[in-house]
């Protein structure tokens, strides 16, 4: 959980490749992460220029969430967040 949390205060300060590291490790260590995880990684690739990528991390997440969490308010944030950024519905 230590890694998500870095990755997503590296997000907030605009360290894209910082918290693109941090997450993809906590992924890795988590069987995958979590739908928080996938959120912030397609926003952090996004921001590093990689928008061909964004979508289907931000779809991930959005699956991960709908059968896991479909009711967390948390997640539902994170995800109008990236929705607005990536342009998805």
């Amino acid at each position: 959980m230590f890694l998500n949390t870095l990755g997503m205060a590296r997000c907030r300060t605009g360290d894209w490749e910082g918290a693109l590291e941090a997450l993809e490790e906590s992924m890795r260590l988590h069987s995958g992460g979590d739908a928080s995880d996938r959120h912030f990684v397609a926003m952090a690739r996004w921001h590093l220029g990689k928008r061909e990528e964004a979508p289907s991390w931000y779809d991930r997440a959005v699956a991960w969430a709908e059968e896991r969490a479909p009711r967390d308010p948390q997640l539902r944030r994170f995800r109008e967040e990236a929705a607005e950024l990536l342009g998805a519905k």
